[in-house]
């Protein structure tokens, strides 16, 4: 969440839309919450759209959440969308098209260990995307255990530039989906700040800022 250039709204800012449509490929976790959020929604469809491309892929990860209640819109995501047409009716349909197109998707649950799901998501996720775009050169480095052994070199992403706020209410030390999320920014190399707003009154007025009180 970048709170210089991306201003919150009803519509998914410019700079996100810009974001998904020079991706080369997308995680979507799909969670119990999920399609409450619209912005979530908005962000769906337009990944949908750049998939019409042949090479664009997407990883679905189903956190919690039954495949058929994305398809079908039942249980949460059918009470997020009656929700949402109050204000958003004319959005509910194509909503509803997205989360069934997504549900159609092989993606993966979140079974086990969630640091060794974690390291089998990361592996895939390289090993499609140097299938899809072999002229991207991925930097490889040794991961722990590996030395003297080229042939099981884990391949790291270089740290990234940009740094992401985490915004959490989480009192339950990192696990269930914050600590799902949390794994992929490290695993990714991703540098994050957490903040959690249940421990610190100061970072939920911060957030009722960004993203409204609701």
């Amino acid at each position: 969440m970048d709170r210089t250039a991306i201003r919150v709204g009803d519509e998914v800012d410019s700079t996100i839309k810009e974001g998904i449509r020079n991706s080369m490929s997308a995680i979507i976790i799909l969670s119990q919450n999920y399609a409450y959020s619209t912005w979530c929604l908005d962000e769906l469809v337009l990944i949908l759209e750049r998939k019409k491309n042949s090479r664009y892929f997407i990883i679905p990860i189903f956190y919690e959440v039954e495949i058929r209640d994305i398809k079908h819109q039942l249980g949460n995501y059918g009470l997020a969308l009656e929700k949402h047409r109050a204000r958003h009716n004319d959005k509910v349909e194509k909503w509803k098209e997205a989360l069934a197109e997504v549900g159609n998707i092989l993606g993966q649950h979140v079974k086990g260990l969630q640091s060794t799901f974690i390291q089998n998501i990361v592996k895939l996720f390289r090993e499609k995307l140097a299938a899809k775009f072999p002229e991207c050169r991925l930097p490889t480095l040794e991961g722990p255990g590996s030395q003297g052994s080229s042939s099981s070199s884990m391949l790291r992403p270089k740290p990234s530039n940009y740094k992401v706020i985490l915004y959490t209410i989480s009192v339950n030390n990192g696990l269930g989906a914050n600590g799902l999320v949390k794994k992929l920014l490290m695993s990714g190399n991703v540098i994050f700040e957490e903040r959690n707003c249940s421990t610190e009154s100061e970072y939920m007025r911060e957030l009722e800022e960004l993203v409204g009180n609701e």
